[in-house]
């Protein structure tokens, strides 16, 4: 890697984890149950999958798209690993 991709890698690895971090504390403050959050990840994916996305050639739109997709669940999983971190401290702070 050339220290342009080094730093440009960083940068979004530190947006990604800002982005999970932000989310699992909206979940938490909002209350939102495991349930409630499955149904708007399917959702979420649902509309995802039907998103065009303009100027995108047309011989790569499918692993435009997936790759988005693969992403986007990935982010997902980091807020939910943070979320499910902060529930059981708030459980041990509450006991």
């Amino acid at each position: 890697m050339t220290e342009d991709e080094i730093r440009l890698e960083a940068r979004l690895t530190a947006i990604e984890y800002m982005i999970g971090h932000t989310l699992s504390r909206f979940y938490f403050v909002s209350g939102i149950s495991d349930e409630q959050l499955d149904a708007a990840e399917v959702k979420g994916r649902r509309a995802l999958a039907a998103t065009t996305f303009p100027g995108v050639d047309p011989a790569i739109a499918d692993h435009f798209s997936a790759e988005i997709q693969e992403n986007v669940e990935r982010i997902n999983g980091i807020a939910r690993d943070m979320l499910t971190d902060i529930r059981e401290k708030a459980l041990r702070g509450s006991e």
